[in-house]
């Protein structure tokens, strides 16, 4: 019983470091204004090389998740709303996942029909250099940076990227 409740304690904990608080979620995330960390990736679908600098002159919707975290999972199918509502040739979803178990981030992607592109080290969310590089604490987090390459949009809100985006549809 004492495992139980310590592996239940240990999932809920699971999508955070420091803890998890809706008052301050926010906090710590990049400014609005600032200049994205330019990082290069391979997409798991084409396995195609790029970096994030590929998509200036466009809007990039940057999602930070992992297979087994629960909001992450709670907020997918939101995910992929933003996704399908919002993708064209002027934005681009990019997720980059905190998975380390290669085929569970994969099954994943396939069971749930993730579209965008994917990415993962496969390293422990505390080893990733682009946690620290978008000063992530909590997950899903989600950036929206804009087509000169600054950051619109910090928020671990699946429905403010989606009010932002919608407000801003177009423009």
């Amino acid at each position: 019983m004492l495992a139980m409740m310590l592996l239940a304690a240990v999932f809920m904990a699971s999508c955070t470091i420091g803890g998890h608080n809706e008052d301050t979620d926010n906090e710590g995330l990049l400014e609005v204004g600032t200049i994205a960390p330019d990082f290069v990736f391979t997409d798991e679908g084409s396995q195609q090389t790029m970096r994030l600098g590929d998509f200036r002159g466009m809007s990039v919707v940057l999602l930070f998740w992992a297979s087994w975290c629960p909001d992450c999972r709670r907020e997918m199918p939101a995910v992929k709303q933003l996704y399908n509502t919002y993708a064209d040739e002027q934005t681009v979803f990019i997720g980059v996942s905190f998975d380390t178990d290669g085929e569970a981030w994969r099954q994943f992607i396939a069971e749930n029909a993730l579209d965008g592109l994917q990415c993962s080290e496969l390293k422990p969310w505390k080893e990733c250099a682009l946690a620290s590089a978008y000063q992530v604490n909590w997950i899903p987090t989600l950036y929206l940076i804009d087509a000169s390459g600054k950051i619109a949009v910090a928020t671990v809100d699946v429905n403010e990227m989606e009010r932002w985006l919608s407000s801003h549809a177009g423009q």
